[in-house]
């Protein structure tokens, strides 16, 4: 998995959308495969809960192919929406959390009856949407 195995969710995935090569991933996807998302909030020290989760969606997928103490956690980011593009990408869009620093972000995918797993790599703190193609 390239880049959010960096992160201490668990990674295990494929590349999904046209752009091979990039760094964001859907676990598992199959034909009509539905997920949730949920975008995580991170800081030098330590890692937040994740937002509450989107409105499922139905991708379209290609082929398949710690923290240190120093910090509290960040808040909880606002509730992530996603949307199914008609491409086979998803844009994920949350709002920042209230409380707390946040230095970075990572999105959480739930595929229906899998684990929670991280797809992208650290985002940075603006935009607050992110698309995965």
């Amino acid at each position: 998995c390239t880049g959010c195995c960096q992160c201490r969710w668990e990674c295990d995935c494929v590349v999904v959308g046209a752009n091979r090569g990039n760094s964001d991933e859907l676990c598992d996807p199959g034909p009509g495969a539905s997920y949730t998302f949920q975008v995580g909030p991170i800081n030098v020290h330590t890692h937040g809960p994740p937002s509450a989760a989107s409105a499922a969606v139905v991708v379209a997928t290609a082929d398949a192919a710690q923290p240190d103490g120093g910090a509290p956690a960040p808040g909880r980011p606002g509730a992530a929406q996603a949307v199914a593009n008609a491409d086979g990408s998803v844009t994920v869009s949350w709002s920042a959390p209230t409380e707390g620093t946040v230095t970075s972000y990572v999105i959480l995918a739930t595929r229906e009856g899998q684990p929670r797993r991280a797809i992208s790599i650290r985002l940075p703190t603006e935009p607050t949407t992110h698309t995965i193609a």
